[in-house]
């Protein structure tokens, strides 16, 4: 999981963080060596102005039947909206059956993210 960030000086904040890239990818082993299962990335448009692919997008590790083709979803950049990496956590919980490190993990992802929609977002 990364992200690339920037700090913005605004009037009524010491400052705001602007995402750039993100990308958060889960592997089917504890390596992170090789294609990922799933992939969650972002790109903004001030990094890749030429970009016509869907900024925000996941990828997955599959083939699926199309018509007479086959579509590559690891090629894909398959539509997403905002994805938060506390959304990312929550799905390896309890989708992937990954063990919480903490037993209040939900109520902390639920406030981490509301700490950051407030702080770090335009309202």
């Amino acid at each position: 999981m990364r992200q690339e960030l920037l700090a913005l000086k605004e009037k009524r904040r010491p400052y705001r963080l602007k995402t750039i890239r993100y990308w958060y990818h889960v592997h089917g082993s504890d390596s992170d060596e090789g294609e990922p299962i799933i992939r969650w990335e972002y790109e903004s448009p001030r990094a890749l102005p030429e970009a016509r692919h869907c900024l925000n997008h996941v990828h997955l590790d599959h083939d699926i039947p199309c018509g007479t083709a086959t579509l590559d979803l690891r090629r894909c950049h398959l539509a997403t909206g905002w994805v938060t990496i506390e959304s990312v956590l929550r799905f390896v919980i309890y989708e992937l059956d990954v063990a919480p490190a903490s037993p209040g993990w939900h109520e902390e992802l639920a406030a981490s993210e509301c700490r950051f929609r407030r702080e770090f977002t335009v309202d």
